[in-house]
């Protein structure tokens, strides 16, 4: 079965549903698009808050994604670019390094469950508002390509 595809949104900043329209027998049909699997799959780690690493101290909310109190093997969803929110973007390369780093945690279960070969990341900002998000998927000697941009304010 097919995951309903879902698209970001750079200008929100929010994440919906896509939706595709066909002719059928002369009949226009609106339906749930369940293409592209892989990048919702991507989507959902991405822009899904990961719950805080005990050592956060910037804010007390520590977020977390409700799932995560269901799995039995103790993985968790989402990742933690929503801590950036918090830092300043004082040290660009550092700033990058620390979303790539955050973008690699979030997407490793990918890895661990074969879905993919290989991933490269790059985390670039483009202002001290944009963080561009570029990821590389490889499975075997097919490759899919996903950027994202994402604002570092809230």
């Amino acid at each position: 079965m097919a995951d309903i595809r879902l698209c970001f949104n750079e200008e929100t900043q929010q994440i919906d549903w896509s939706f595709t329209t066909s002719v059928i027998n002369g009949v226009t049909v609106t339906d749930i698009d369940t293409s592209n699997d892989l990048e919702t799959c991507v989507i959902l780690r991405l822009f899904t808050n990961r719950r805080a690493e005990t050592s956060w101290d910037r804010t007390e909310n520590k977020e977390g994604f409700w799932y995560d109190a269901y799995q039995e093997n103790g993985r968790k969803v989402g990742s933690r670019l929503w801590q950036l929110w918090h830092l300043p973007v004082t040290d660009k390369e550092n700033y990058e390094a620390r979303a790539t780093d955050y973008v690699r945690e979030a997407l490793q279960d990918m890895l661990d469950d074969n879905m993919c070969d290989k991933i490269d990341i790059a985390c670039t900002l483009v202002s001290s508002k944009r963080l561009n998000i570029s990821v590389t998927i490889t499975k075997g000697s097919s490759r899919q390509n996903f950027s994202y941009l994402w604002s570092t304010v809230k």
